[in-house]
């Protein structure tokens, strides 16, 4: 998805679709390109452009600050489904052993 972004709100790992402004008021060549090096987003923040467009699909989007990153933990009982199931497959297992050795 392209979207316009401030520049304040750039990171590394963005694609950069277009920078807004002309090209006497960047220091890039191309107005197309992966942001991968920490030079560069310091010549993004300090030139005076003051957004950008993002394509998404290609690139990182703006960090979501409202939602923390921490991981949801597992349901306490899908652990004990799967304990509770293992049992049979492993007499299933044992069973179909017994038989190839016959």
């Amino acid at each position: 998805m392209i979207k316009k972004v401030s520049v304040s709100e750039v990171r590394l790992g963005m694609y950069i679709q277009e920078l807004r402004g002309n090209w006497l008021q960047h220091p890039f060549w191309k107005k197309s390109f992966k942001l991968v090096d920490p030079a560069d987003l310091d010549k993004l923040v300090h030139c005076e452009i003051n957004e950008i467009w993002i394509d998404t699909a290609k690139g990182l989007d703006v960090a979501d600050t409202t939602t923390p990153q921490t991981p949801t933990p597992a349901p306490p009982l899908l652990l004990s489904h799967l304990i509770q199931n293992r049992s049979p497959l492993r007499h299933r297992l044992k069973k179909q052993r017994h038989s190839t050795k016959n």
